[in-house]
C-alpha cells in the first residue's frame, strides 16, 4: 500500500546534516536522509507533484484511489473465481491497473512530461484484452468491457478527485496522522 515515506522529499536546509565518523559514514551520501528523517522537518511534497506540477495532496489521490480500485477489481475477480474466462480477465485488468506507476519509471522522457500518455498506455492494454476477446469470443467479454471502463473512468477520474476540497481535506489529515504516529 502507498505509504507518504515512499513519496516524501525531506528538507535539504536543515540543520541536521549529516556528520562524517562512525556509522554514518557508511551509508553514504544516498543514505543521508535515511539517517536524518525522524529529526528533519517533513513536507509531503510528491516526487512526481513537481514533475507533473500538482499539488502534493492532489498527486496523493493517484496511489491511493489506484489502489482502492485494484482491490475492488481482486475482490471482483474472487467473485467470479468459478467462471475462468471472467477471472482471468478481472486479474489481468487488475493487475494492468496498478502498472501506472511502473510505466511512469520507463526511460522515455516524453511520458514522464506528459502524464495523460500513462493512462493512454493502459488503455492500450486493455484494447490489446478487447482485441484478443474479439479474436477468441467474436465479442468482448462482458467482464473485459466492464473492469476495462472501471480502469479508464478511474484513470480519468484521478486528478479532478484529488483536486477538490474534500480530497485536500482528508489528505491533510492522513499526513497529520502519519506524521504524529511515525515522528
Amino acid at each position: 500500500m502507498f505509504h507518504l515515506a515512499d513519496s516524501a522529499c525531506f528538507d535539504e536546509e536543515s540543520e541536521m546534516a549529516p556528520q562524517s565518523g562512525g556509522f554514518r559514514r557508511g551509508l553514504g551520501n544516498g543514505n543521508r536522509h535515511a539517517w536524518n528523517s525522524g529529526r528533519n522537518r517533513l513536507s509531503i511534497k510528491g516526487i512526481f507533484s513537481s514533475r507533473i506540477g500538482h499539488d502534493p495532496r492532489t498527486f496523493y489521490a493517484i496511489p491511493l484511489l489506484q489502489v482502492v480500485v485494484f482491490a475492488g477489481l481482486i475482490i471482483a475477480a474472487f467473485r467470479f473465481r468459478f467462471s475462468p474466462a471472467a477471472h482471468k480477465r478481472l486479474i489481468l485488468i487488475a493487475t494492468i491497473s496498478l502498472l501506472g506507476p511502473a510505466i511512469n519509471r520507463w526511460p522515455v522522457a516524453l511520458i514522464q512530461k506528459v502524464p495523460v500518455l500513462t493512462s493512454a498506455i493502459l488503455l492500450g492494454f486493455i484494447l490489446m484484452l478487447v482485441a484478443y476477446d474479439i479474436w477468441t469470443l467474436g465479442k468482448v467479454h462482458r467482464e473485459t468491457l466492464r473492469a476495462g471502463l472501471t480502469v479508464v473512468i478511474s484513470q480519468l477520474l484521478l486528478f479532478p478527485i484529488g483536486r477538490t476540497a474534500l480530497w485536500h481535506s482528508f489528505a491533510d489529515r492522513a499526513t497529520r496522522i502519519w506524521i504524529a504516529h511515525n515522528f
